[in-house]
């Protein structure tokens, strides 16, 4: 339905623009909610000035008054043709015009500044100061944050350092699935089968294989990552271990620690980055590097395929 009449014309300061106004169709029912009524004192009330709110909203803020004043005169008489006292529908537009005054003042405090907030959450940081941001760990008194901001200062580097919140005590103690590992279901799941309580799957994974029979020396672990999930990543494995392929970083740990028998695994998932390729393929080199040669089943092309470069701060 239709609420209101535009046109264009002269406001009240003398300045041309698009003035509006309520407007009624000439079939629309002029009673309102009546006066005897069996509804709640409180509810014929709110309905009133909800009605006398809504004809004040349909009249723009730059009409001549006495436009304003006419309409609302007008729902005066439609008040007191419902049999509403005097009384009553004084209330009724002490309330309406309350409330619209206070719309109207928290409406001219946001068109002037006033909603800092969202504009903080999208500039942050001085964009003519600083040329982006740098996020660390969160260590006390903020040390590492002041050491790195003093070395971009030095190099007049105009990089702003922010700390990284670590994990909140409640995603550590939330479990998102309160049931548990399953198990898929799949014959041919590599991990499933052997009872490794992983989700296998996962995609877009960085993940771990340890050796679980290497009670003697350390335990050797291999760590890769894949855009695809863990079931089809660790059958290609299960695959090229059974067939002897030389490139099978397990049937190459087979023939040099366990005379080529078979060995019990554990898979881990290290870190989950779906949809995030350079994410994934920067944490494995990551956790690659950070893995000690004595315990690594990666090969050396492995430790080296992705170059990191290493920042020190002194």
């Amino acid at each position: 339905m239709l609420d209101l009449c535009l046109w264009i014309g002269q406001s009240a300061d003398g300045k041309i623009r698009v003035l509006y106004e309520h407007y009624m169709k000439s079939v629309s029912s002029r009673y309102l909610i009546s006066y005897r009524s069996a509804h709640p004192e409180s509810m014929k009330i709110n309905v009133l000035v909800n009605e006398a709110l809504r004809i004040l909203r349909n009249c723009s803020s730059h009409l001549q008054d006495a436009v304003v004043k006419e309409h609302l005169q007008y729902f005066v008489k439609r008040m007191q043709f419902s049999g509403y006292p005097q009384e009553y529908r004084y209330e009724v537009m002490m309330r309406a015009f309350k409330i619209n005054q206070q719309e109207r003042t928290r409406k001219r405090t946001t068109e002037n500044g006033g909603n800092n907030k969202k504009k903080k959450r999208k500039q942050w940081y001085d964009q003519e100061r600083y040329d982006g941001v740098m996020f660390v760990e969160v260590t006390p008194n903020a040390e590492l944050k002041q050491k790195v901001q003093k070395a971009c200062t030095k190099n007049r580097l105009k990089v702003k350092v922010v700390e990284k919140m670590s994990r909140s005590v409640k995603a550590s103690l939330q479990r998102s699935n309160p049931f548990g590992w399953r198990s898929c279901g799949r014959g041919d799941c590599p991990t499933c089968v052997r009872g490794i309580e992983v989700n296998c799957r996962a995609r877009g994974v960085v993940y771990e294989i340890e050796c679980v029979d290497c009670t003697t020396t350390e335990r050797k672990m291999y760590r890769g990552q894949s855009g695809r999930s863990l079931y089809e990543r660790m059958k290609e494995y299960v695959k090229n271990w059974e067939e002897g392929s030389d490139d099978a970083c397990l049937h190459t740990h087979a023939e040099k620690f366990h005379h080529g028998d078979q060995f019990q695994i554990d898979v881990h998932l290290l870190k989950e980055c779906y949809g995030k390729p350079t994410s994934r393929m920067v944490s494995e080199a990551v956790l690659i590097q950070d893995l000690p040669a004595e315990q690594s089943m990666n090969s050396k092309a492995e430790w080296t395929y992705v170059r990191l470069p290493r920042v020190t701060v002194s």
